[in-house]
């Protein structure tokens, strides 16, 4: 998944996909195309989204998309 900064749909959206495929035959990530969140964890707001629908996605930090 790919957006601007990285911290509130993406982190989210790659939470549930991860949740929902085996990690052992996928690898799944997010990052944004701008610098403006680079190491900041997601928006509190999909932190609690993520949490009320038993996904934990407060460990991950934006960084920017690389070739």
């Amino acid at each position: 998944m790919v957006c601007i900064g990285k911290i509130g749909r993406t982190p989210l959206a790659e939470g549930i996909l991860k949740s929902k495929l085996p990690q052992d035959h996928f690898s799944v990530e997010s990052a944004g195309t701008g610098v403006y969140h680079i190491g900041l964890a997601p928006d509190r707001r999909s932190i609690e989204v993520a949490a009320q629908n038993g996904i934990d996605i407060s460990n991950q930090k934006a960084r920017k998309i690389s070739p």
